[in-house]
């Protein structure tokens, strides 16, 4: 029985039979690259053994279950849906027939049995992005919803609610300011040797018609399709789920997984005015305005439906105030304005 491990540095888990689905298993190793990398030297939080769809046990299919929301988005492709149920065993069986996918929880081991197709990507993925977040916040990691780009060896946070603007400015670092990219969605803070430590999360790309209409070459190299069925433009608002790996190889390019030096915090707000940078005000309440930034993986419904990882489980948030405090005295800038950052404007900043 093949096993490989991956690691981030805190989180291990292992692929097992991966030969049994290669380009499921493979395209998972290259969308957690290179925030993971395969080890040997390290014992798995928990272990995925691969099994083809159509070996999920016919009894299983007819079994009496729970209808369970598996995840939950605003993107149709992450609406994930299951039924569960407790085998004679003792152990968890959850299915999406809709998607050929199945997993078996052995309640004794971190070990899970996933039964995968063709269309079994995201629930993947997911899987293991968010029962590893799980393991993060356990060790003591702190989860920001942010994007980050990075530029000699400096990370730039860029912060904000849902429509402030946060893939818009990341775009715009990477595209027109000299910044490489550093994570998409999600920021992980811990105390490190020197100081903090931050580092970027797999990211599955989904962006808004409004920003991607800004690069009209990445739309086409994407092959991105920004009318509706009757030919008429989408709405602005709209996202389009983009392909990871095309992404990268068009948009991103190679990613830096960690470093322990910050730049700035970037906090982007779209407004009608013309585009304004300044320093952000030092009497703001900064580690209220960061606490509301904070994600708590425990609390996610992507991870409720499953048992796995059940020792790294927390029941109540985390104090953090020691890491919003660094990151508090660290150099803020906001930016307004009708397009966010405009050309090469924000150079003079970073």
């Amino acid at each position: 029985m093949r096993e490989r491990k991956f690691t981030n540095g805190l989180v291990t888990f292992s692929l097992i039979d991966e030969e049994a689905l290669p380009e499921l298993a493979g395209s998972l190793v290259q969308f957690l690259d290179p925030y993971f990398k395969e080890t040997e030297n390290r014992d798995s939080n928990f272990k995925i053994h691969f099994k083809p769809y159509s070996l999920l046990p016919g009894e299983w299919l007819k079994h009496t279950a729970e209808q369970i929301v598996i995840r939950h988005s605003t993107a149709a492709a992450f609406n994930l849906k299951g039924r569960k149920f407790i085998w004679r065993d003792g152990s968890t069986v959850v299915i999406d027939e809709t998607y050929c996918t199945g997993y078996h929880f052995n309640q004794d081991s971190e070990t899970v049995v996933l039964y995968g197709s063709e269309q079994s990507h995201i629930h993947l993925y997911e899987f293991v992005r968010y029962t590893s977040l799980l393991i993060e916040e356990r060790a003591g990691s702190m989860l920001l919803h942010a994007s980050g780009a990075i530029k000699d060896g400096a990370c730039y946070l860029v912060l904000g609610h849902k429509g402030a603007g946060k893939t818009s400015t990341l775009l715009n670092l990477i595209d027109h300011n000299g910044c490489q990219y550093f994570s998409g969605d999600k920021v992980l803070i811990s105390q490190g040797k020197s100081g903090l430590r931050i580092r970027g999360w797999p990211d599955y790309p989904h962006v808004g018609i409004g920003t991607l209409k800004n690069y009209p070459a990445w739309v086409s190299e994407l092959r991105l399709d920004l009318q509706d069925e009757n030919g008429e433009p989408k709405p602005d608002s709209d996202k389009l789920l983009i392909s990871p790996s095309l992404f990268r190889k068009v948009v991103l390019g190679a990613a830096e997984p960690e470093t322990d030096k910050i730049g700035a915090l970037i906090f982007p707000e779209i407004t009608a005015e013309d585009t304004s940078i300044t320093d952000f005000g030092r009497t703001a309440d900064r580690t209220g305005i960061l606490r509301a930034m904070i994600e708590y993986p425990h609390e996610f419904l992507t991870v409720k439906w499953h048992p796995l990882a059940g020792g790294s489980r927390l029941s109540e948030r985390l104090d953090y105030t020691d890491l919003l405090e660094a990151l508090a005295e660290t150099r803020w800038i906001s930016v307004k304005g009708k397009t966010c950052i405009p050309r090469d404007t924000l150079r003079q900043h970073i």
